[in-house]
């Protein structure tokens, strides 16, 4: 749902697959994309694995990123136009859990 006036954007992207090693891939994400600063361990919530996040400072101001890995999944949340005083960790990780089911 759209409100005028309300520029924030959520962009959320992942895939599936084996993952052998969860915590060298979630540095390898990080290392490939050199913008983005300040990266710090999160919790990665109730699904498991590593997660992580970071921010990149443009010319339209903060942008924040924050991704998971796990054995079977890798995803990334980004958050563009949030004010910096919020914190998107708890939002990273609702959305994580919106996303991304066990299969049965």
């Amino acid at each position: 749902m759209h409100r005028p006036g309300d520029n924030r954007v959520i962009l959320v992207n992942g895939v599936s697959g084996t993952v052998t090693a969860p915590d060298a891939t979630l540095s390898h994400v990080f290392a490939a994309r050199p913008a983005i600063t300040d990266v710090v361990p999160v919790p990665p919530g109730p699904l498991g694995g590593v997660a992580g996040c970071g921010s990149s400072q443009s010319k339209d101001g903060l942008t924040k990123f924050c991704t998971w890995v796990d054995d079977h999944t890798i995803g990334m949340v980004t958050f563009i136009g949030f004010p910096q005083s919020d914190d998107q960790h708890d939002l990273f990780r609702q959305i994580r859990a919106e996303f991304e089911h066990r299969a049965p």
